[in-house]
């Protein structure tokens, strides 16, 4: 676990840019230029769509002309958006890697969002956003990859800084980086995400679904995380972002140290509205929280840890719980990290951790 930007390391690691280029050098294709460069690494051509009366391309709809890029989705070429437009991609699987700058909307043409498939064919990732404006929708984002040297990198599926991203009716699944294997929320990126499933995605240090770092923020509405994996964060990874999550679920997630669903380090969280279910870790089973944090009508039920059952609180963090139910955690449901202190508590229960305690309250 990297320590946060301004904070000392609590494990003693090392901090890092999550933004340094991760990219293999390529030679990209602007929107706006039809010339066909060399393709990146080996793939396989999609399979096209049977179906006659579905389309089969990939096109770019600026203002005032459209712009055949179907020939550089079947081949895994860099494409850079740098206007304003649409691109609408046909049903199938398409090899993607989109940089984008500008005001840009990605729309899945399929009649389900299982029909369209952006795929970084485990090389590249899917978005890089640096600027600008991004909507994806009806669409899957699948095995997206960001190394440096087989090692670092971050946001397998997404990389955003300094732009606006909304992902609906999407599914993010089988993506891996070192950090956020579904994606990075970096600094100056503000992230929406309605609608979705984010499945199986993993990364080797924090965040298996999103990392969210460096005065990031994220937004999850009517999500579904499940089977992500991290060293800390199974889903979620938090570093000074700000996160906030509505009916939501988490599920069968799993971190090696920290936060079996989600690890908040020196960031804000709000999670309302929402289940959390059979998420493991070593330490916090559910949650790990050393961060300001608030729960409000939120369940914790059928988590396994060492320490925190469902809740570990570092007394370094702010924890208050309104209507908030715990169900069958082991070995407790909220412990605190460093002490032998530790609580169970019935169901719509409120309570606030400070200072190293937790009290229950009316």
């Amino acid at each position: 676990m990297p320590c946060a930007a301004s904070q000392a390391c609590i494990d003693g690691g090392e901090a890092h840019d999550p933004f340094t280029d991760q990219d293999p050098e390529t030679t990209p294709v602007d929107a706006n230029d039809t010339a066909d460069p060399a393709p990146v690494g080996d793939t396989e051509d999609p399979d096209p769509v049977e179906d006659p009366d579905v389309c089969t391309t990939v096109t770019f709809v600026e203002e005032d002309r459209t712009i055949d890029l179907t020939n550089a989705l079947t081949k895994g070429l860099l494409v850079q958006l740098e206007e304003p437009g649409t691109l609408e991609v046909c049903p199938g699987t398409w090899f993607a890697q989109l940089h984008s700058s500008s005001e840009v909307v990605v729309a899945g043409l399929g009649h389900t969002r299982e029909q369209t498939v952006l795929s970084g064919g485990e090389q590249v990732p899917v978005f890089t956003v640096h600027g600008g404006s991004l909507t994806a929708r009806n669409l899957v984002v699948d095995r997206g990859a960001a190394w440096t040297d087989g090692s670092y990198g971050a946001g397998g599926g997404l990389r955003c800084e300094a732009a606006r991203v909304t992902l609906s009716n999407v599914t993010l699944s089988q993506n891996q980086a070192y950090d956020g294997g579904a994606g990075l929320v970096g600094p100056g990126c503000e992230l929406t995400v309605t609608h979705a499933d984010i499945v199986d995605n993993v990364a080797t240090d924090d965040g298996g679904a999103f990392r969210v770092s460096d005065g990031g923020l994220a937004r999850f509405e009517d999500v579904r995380f499940a089977g992500n994996a991290a060293r800390d964060g199974g889903a979620l990874a938090i570093f000074e972002g700000r996160v906030e999550v509505t009916t939501s679920l988490f599920e069968d997630n799993t971190a090696g140290d920290y936060g079996g669903a989600l690890s908040n380090w020196y960031g804000q969280l709000q999670i309302g509205s929402s289940v959390l279910q059979e998420n493991q870790a070593r330490f916090g089973g559910g949650l790990s929280l050393a961060g300001t944090t608030a729960l409000e009508r939120v369940v914790l039920q059928r988590h396994d840890a060492e320490q925190g059952g469902a809740i570990l609180f570092h007394d370094i963090g702010r924890l208050e719980g309104r209507h908030t139910s715990f169900s069958d955690n082991a070995p407790d449901d909220v412990a605190v990290q460093g002490s032998s202190q530790s609580y169970t508590w019935s169901d719509a229960s409120n309570f606030a951790c400070d200072g190293g305690q937790c009290l229950a309250e009316p």
